[in-house]
């Protein structure tokens, strides 16, 4: 019998023995390996040195006597990097929301905040959703790539792409994907942009990235169009990148070398990168003059969201998952989900839920209209040549996940 739990180190902390002893039989009678438990932060600290600080999951009360669970979060991403961590606590949801925001930007893999009381099926779909995020295809190192290993991939063009579909929500019909750049290192195999999307920018090789992206996804798209799959093909573009004035023409030209359409094709500008610079308008402005789409990607994580709307011709708003995952059980995060959704469409605008992963976020979608789903309920990202074999297959299945 399978046993995904069984090779998982738990740290349970929390004041209240009660709540350890609970949580340390629901955890042991789902399989997991070991399962530590602390009364508070300080004692939690000492588990980790006292175990190496080699920890799966942490589950951890907020509200606690001495180190509190905000600090504990702090410390634990500083000695355990992406570390998976579930929070859970009776105080306000809104605060508890803002914990986890501050998790996220510390790094931690956030799988959850529970308010109490919880029961066992809450634990059960926290583990169920570390699973889902470790099965990611490709390897998430800790440490980042150097500027002479991105350097290397880059030259050699061990760039690889690999796409996770778009699904209408009323419907469950594949309408697109979105190309995921990853790099292929001869040490560490298939690497995650966590590791080298940083370091590319800040060692000024985002471009040559950008640009061999475009290559390898708009051939794939012109490979899947001679298929009969014809697929909108969204391109996350840097910040660098985007104020690059010949990119419209580059993008262009390549698209029509692939027989591809610019309405085939959605240019994704993250929110949070956007530059105030006339190039920016300039840019943007071209590409939907040639009738490519323009898509603001990761809504709500920048500073400058509404007036980027106003000065903009997007065709996409795309909504970051943190408003997206467990909108169906947080009135928090549903409040913002459904505020983001009503000004997509009240600007003209398809909008996209990003970070789709559980069945009843995808009830609420359909129920409150959202237009696109994107996430791992769909499918997780996957390589060029898997695309049209996994969307037919999706189709002989009704678009069931």
């Amino acid at each position: 019998m399978d046993k995904p739990n069984a090779d998982l180190r738990v740290l349970v902390v929390d004041d209240s023995q009660s709540i350890r002893s609970f949580l340390k039989a629901i955890l042991t009678e789902l399989g997991v390996g070991e399962v530590l438990t602390a009364e508070n932060g300080t004692a939690a600290i000492a588990v980790l040195d006292t175990c190496d600080g080699t920890i799966d999951l942490l589950i951890s009360d907020l509200a606690m006597p001495g180190m509190d669970g905000v600090e504990l979060l702090r410390m634990v991403g500083q000695r355990c990097p992406g570390v998976a961590v579930l929070t859970i606590s009776s105080l306000d949801a809104r605060l508890r929301f803002s914990v986890s925001q501050m998790a996220q930007h510390l790094g931690l893999t956030v799988l959850g905040l529970l308010g109490k009381p919880f029961g066992e099926q809450d634990i059960r779909n926290a583990l169920d959703r570390y699973h889902e995020v470790r099965r990611t295809g490709a390897v998430m190192p800790t440490d980042p790539m150097s500027d002479a290993e991105i350097a290397s991939a880059l030259h050699d063009r061990r760039v690889e792409v690999h796409y996770q579909p778009k699904v209408r929500i009323d419907s469950a019909h594949v309408v697109g994907v979105e190309a995921l750049a990853r790099l292929r290192d001869p040490r560490r195999g298939l690497v995650h942009p966590a590791a080298f999307i940083e370091s590319t920018e800040a060692g000024g090789q985002i471009e040559n990235l950008t640009y061999q992206v475009i290559d390898i996804a708009l051939r794939d798209a012109g490979t899947w169009a001679r298929e009969g799959l014809r697929l909108n093909v969204g391109i996350n573009i840097s910040s660098s990148a985007i104020c690059r004035l010949d990119l419209p023409e580059h993008v262009e030209a390549v698209a029509a070398s692939h027989g591809l359409s610019p309405s085939q094709i959605t240019m994704e500008i993250t929110e949070a990168e956007m530059g105030s610079g006339s190039e920016l308008f300039d840019v943007c402005a071209r590409f939907r003059i040639r009738g490519f789409g323009l898509a603001i990607d990761d809504f709500g994580t920048g500073e400058s969201s509404l007036p980027r709307l106003r000065s903009l011709p997007f065709t996409e708003l795309k909504i970051d998952r943190r408003y997206v995952d467990g909108a169906a059980r947080s009135r928090e995060i549903r409040a913002i989900l459904e505020s983001s959704l009503d000004l997509g469409r009240r600007l003209g605008m398809s909008v996209v839920a990003e970070g789709v992963q559980q069945v009843e976020d995808w009830q609420l979608l359909e129920q409150i209209g959202c237009d696109i789903a994107q996430g791992y309920l769909v499918s997780r990202p996957m390589p060029g040549d898997k695309v049209a074999g996994w969307a037919l297959r999706w189709k002989q299945r009704g678009g069931n996940a």
